[in-house]
Formats: C-alpha cells, structure tokens, sequence
C-alpha cells in the first residue's frame, strides 16, 4: 500500500516540478507573432538599397582581449553619422545577442566595446541610427546586413549586394 502511495506522491511531486520549470523558463528562440515581425521585415528595404546604391561596405575587426569593436566604412556616402549601431543576433539563443553602440573617431573609423566575446554563427547588422516614419519607410541612412560564422581575431566583411525587393528575405 506505502509504495503505491510513494509512487503517485513521486509522479504528482515531479509533475509540479516540470510544470513550474516550463512556466518559468520561456523559448527565446520563438518569436510570438512571427507572421507580423516577417511582414515588417519585407514592408521596408529602402536603407538596404541606399547602401547597395551607395556601396557601403564595412571591414568589422574585434578585439578578444580588450573586447574593442572597428568598423572601417567605405562606399560613396553623402555623409559620415556620428555613430552606427552593431548588432550580433545568435540564430539560437537571444540571451547571446549583442547590440553595440560605435561612434566615429577623426581616424575615421567606428569604435565601440563589447562586454562579453562573440564567435560562431550570427547574424551581424551594421546601421545608422535613424527613426523610422510611422505608415512610411526611413527617409535616411543605410544598413549592411549578413549572416557570418565569427572567429576570434579574424575581420569580417559586410557589404551591400543586389537591390531588394519586398519579397526577398
């Protein structure tokens, strides 16, 4: 009799277990309205073509020991921004996602610090800092984007490719 108690105390003990696991600890992996952030994505290209147009490319360096973001920009840009935001975006896990602020140094180049190493597959995003019109596109600017394997002390290199349409991902 004992044991058959002990049995079910040990299942409905452990179920409650899982249950508060899996209620705490949600998937970053999936996004919740995964429909509605694709149709955003499609809906705007204008910075991606204004950087093919302009041929932006951007030779990204990290420095493992120091944690010090370059980016050396090139291309035929009307102007030089301030400052361009840097984005590491891990396929898998959101809690390895970098987001880095560079500022422009009067060598020219981008400068800014990463808190923690970054290596392996990312999606790397490379962008000035505009705001986007509500019910229109960004009137300004550009953005560099790729998918890259990162390994410790090798450059990497962003550049625009063939103009997009809003179909193409």
């Amino acid at each position: 009799m004992w044991f058959i108690i002990t049995i079910l105390l040990v299942t409905f003990t452990w179920g409650a277990i899982t249950l508060t696991v899996a209620l705490n600890n949600r998937d970053t992996v999936v996004v919740d309205d995964y429909y509605k952030v694709g149709k955003v994505i499609n809906e705007d290209l204008s910075r991606e073509n204004r950087a093919i147009e302009w041929d932006v490319n951007a030779l990204i360096s990290v420095d493992d020991l120091t944690g010090e973001v370059r980016a050396k920009v090139t291309g035929n840009l009307p102007e030089r921004p301030d400052a361009l935001r840097l984005r590491f975006s891990s396929p898998v896990f959101k809690s390895n996602d970098r987001d880095i602020m560079l500022r422009l140094t009067p060598s020219g180049d981008y400068i800014g610090n990463l808190t923690s190493s970054v290596d392996g597959r990312y999606y790397v995003q490379l962008e000035t800092l505009d705001e986007q019109i509500p019910e229109q596109a960004y009137q300004t600017g550009w953005r560099l984007n790729d998918e890259l394997v990162l390994e410790p002390g090798t450059p990497v290199t962003l550049s625009a490719d063939k103009p997009l349409s809003g179909s193409e991902q």
